[in-house]
């Protein structure tokens, strides 16, 4: 085992309002599945949240086509995290990945990805990619060996990572076709185990731009707008479906995408410019698309680039570019089969791209953003009571305020996992990512 990760403290002052608007709010049905996704004490200067405004009427999605929701006549809900008080924030700082003072050239400039207890950082750009799994040992967070053989990875290993329990994915789009590399865990090290390929593949498809991990289930973009479905079957993976549109029309893959049991979703783009997202289910027979959601934005003819996180029956949607680049997330709930767009969430004065990565987990959900005209970043923290998404606290970087804080988000049960990739010449970068822990009520 490698070094711990020590603990340390900070000061943080959060000061920000934050507007949502309410579409027609209805419980939701089913259960919420257990889904990857998405340091020192710190002391908060405000006092608790204070909520006005009421929920507008709603406007239900009629449609069998789209599967578009409305946000009908909602009104604006103000929510202010306030600065006066002496309650302690639900979300404190609880470790630095890896220890203060490490300085890794390129660290988190990748992705992150976290999952009860095991977080895995990849960096990516430079001369070679990297990633760094800790695991939780009581109150440290221990590095893990991550044992490599001598042509993986190589420059752009890294680019994407995802883990579930003791299995961890690591996406090398640059490696031909590109791969996906697959490690599990035997007690504190990690080896890899297989190798993921697609069976069309040609050199430059970018395969393993993306991954997504849920049980015995991957899913894998390419850059070249493509999504292939893995299945692990007695320790062997094998290619089970690549998912291709209903309809003829031919669409590109924008790089998000999210998957939670039987549940995938794709974001797209088709030949319209429209932004959309896919959502797959398996069924005995494979996987079917259920539906096409396309969030109601101000101009759907607009390109806007695209977050997603699901758990369970619930889809956030971020559409960043939305709303004059300002951004938006779109909450859509499932029931029964049928998706529609229930709460839209939108961000302070001063955000930029609101919605520039997404994490959900169960009741609690990260949404990124950038201050404007700036490479400042801000973690919004929300959870949800019965139906309704409320912001709980804003989450800003326990280091430089500069540092891109929030490029990469995970949220597991009650932790997070935010990168802050640092900023200077791509080969020069040296960043970090930081743990949250969030305090219950006892």
């Amino acid at each position: 085992m490698f070094g711990a990760v020590r603990s340390y403290s900070r000061q943080l002052a959060t000061v920000t309002t934050l507007c949502l608007v309410s579409c027609g709010l209805t419980e939701r049905s089913g259960e919420s599945s257990d889904a990857h996704e998405s340091a020192t004490s710190t002391q908060d200067s405000g006092g608790p949240l204070t909520h006005s405004g009421a929920s507008g009427s709603s406007s239900d999605d009629s449609g069998s086509g789209t599967g578009r929701g409305g946000t009908g006549g909602g009104t604006n809900d103000s929510i202010t995290v306030g600065t006066g008080g002496a309650s302690e924030p639900p979300w404190q700082t609880q470790a630095e990945l890896p220890e203060p003072g490490a300085m890794v050239a390129n660290f988190a400039t990748g992705t992150v990805s976290l999952y009860d207890g095991t977080a895995a950082i990849g960096t990516f750009g430079g001369d070679i990619g990297e990633v760094q799994v800790f695991a939780e040992r009581g109150d440290e967070w221990l590095q893990e060996q991550l044992a490599l053989r001598s042509d993986t990875l190589e420059r752009d290993g890294g680019a994407s990572v995802a883990v579930f329990e003791d299995t961890l994915l690591v996406g090398a789009p640059g490696q031909g076709a590109g791969r996906v590399y697959v490690f599990e865990r035997d007690q504190d090290a990690w080896n890899e185990s297989a190798r993921l390929e697609p069976l069309d593949g040609i050199e430059g498809d970018g395969f393993g731009a993306s991954v997504a991990l849920s049980g015995a289930t991957a899913l894998v973009g390419a850059s070249n707008g493509m999504a292939y479905l893995f299945a692990r079957v007695g320790g062997a993976w094998y290619e089970e479906q690549r998912l291709t549109r209903a309809t003829d029309e031919s669409t590109e893959l924008v790089g998000a995408l999210a998957l939670d049991g039987d549940t995938a979703v794709l974001g797209t783009r088709d030949d319209d410019a429209v932004s959309a997202a896919y959502v797959f289910v398996r069924q005995e027979a494979g996987w079917a698309q259920q539906q096409r959601l396309v969030p109601d934005v101000e101009d759907p003819a607009a390109p806007s680039g695209m977050t997603l996180a699901v758990s369970g029956d619930t889809l956030l949607v971020g559409t960043r570019e939305d709303r004059s680049l300002a951004g938006a997330v779109h909450v859509f709930y499932r029931e029964g089969s049928r998706w529609t767009e229930q709460q839209l969430l939108v961000g302070g004065e001063n955000d930029e791209s609101f919605g520039y990565q997404v994490a959900m987990h169960d009741d609690a959900a990260l949404v990124s953003s950038r201050e404007l005209g700036g490479y400042t970043g801000g973690v919004y923290a929300f959870e949800r009571v019965g139906s309704e998404w409320s912001v709980v606290q804003q989450l800003v970087s326990p280091g430089p305020n500069d540092d891109g804080f929030g490029s990469s988000i995970a949220v597991f049960d009650h932790t997070a996992l935010i990168a802050a990739p640092g900023q200077g010449e791509l080969d020069q970068w040296f960043g970090s990512a930081y743990l949250f822990a969030r305090v219950t009520e006892p």
